[in-house]
């Protein structure tokens, strides 16, 4: 069995041994799924600012030691500023014979990005298949924990196919297409987690300066100069 240890910001990949295991167990990678992720065109997408700044650790000391120990091989993009990951996934040449799966490990944002990104990537058809799979780095994670996933060790389990209540199933989820007019132009965004406008809109805003996540990581939301109080 494989467990991760947290100690001090930093994962660490453990083996412990079993006698058995339960015919009926969900925590069981299936030949099935290790098969679907082999013949997969995989990416991985590390967002090193996100959160709490577990999202490289997860990456370089679970998730490539697994992917390692089952013969898959990813393709790994580490964001080096706040628009590599955009520029990556809009020029990237997916395939198309293979099924498309993106990793993310990162918040709200990165998914945010995603979607507005892949629709600007001119190798596109519909013969395109993805499937996103999010492990929750970042400061809310929204969409991760709507889909159940509420750690990310339970998103690392889910990209092998494994839940330790039952089993993992895609889920195909709407996404939200808002049309902005700016002057003599029609600006076209899409969204699938919440639409920010106005206060909540700026605090998002202010809080994502590169010195405030220096300072406050994950806590710079409650930085006095970011509060707000209503009565």
């Amino acid at each position: 069995m494989y467990h991760a240890v947290l100690t001090e910001n930093v994962y660490e990949l453990k083996i412990k041994s079993l006698d058995s295991v339960p015919s009926d167990s969900t925590l069981v990678l299936s030949a099935q799924h290790a098969d679907r992720l082999r013949a997969a065109d995989v990416h991985v997408i590390v967002s090193t600012q996100s959160g709490a700044g577990l999202a490289t650790t997860t990456s370089d000391n679970i998730l490539t030691s697994l992917f390692t120990l089952f013969g898959v091989k990813p393709t790994v993009h580490t964001t080096t500023s706040k628009t590599s990951h955009s520029e990556y996934l809009e020029s990237t040449v997916f395939s198309r014979v293979q099924e498309n799966i993106i990793v993310i490990l990162g918040g709200d944002t990165i998914i945010y990005d995603l979607l507005n990104a892949l629709p600007k990537n001119n190798h596109l058809t519909p013969a395109h298949r993805f499937t996103i799979c999010p492990i929750p780095c970042g400061t809310g994670n929204a969409l991760a924990v709507s889909l159940g996933t509420k750690s990310i060790l339970i998103g690392v389990s889910k990209v092998f196919g494994v839940s330790e209540f039952n089993a993992v199933h895609n889920t195909i989820l709407p996404v939200m297409k808002i049309s902005i007019r700016e002057t003599q132009q029609e600006r076209t965004i899409w969204g699938a987690v919440v639409c920010s406008w106005g206060l909540h809109a700026s605090l998002v805003a202010d809080s994502d300066d590169p010195e405030m996540r220096k300072q406050h990581g994950a806590n710079r939301f409650a930085v006095p100069s970011l509060s707000f109080c209503f009565c």
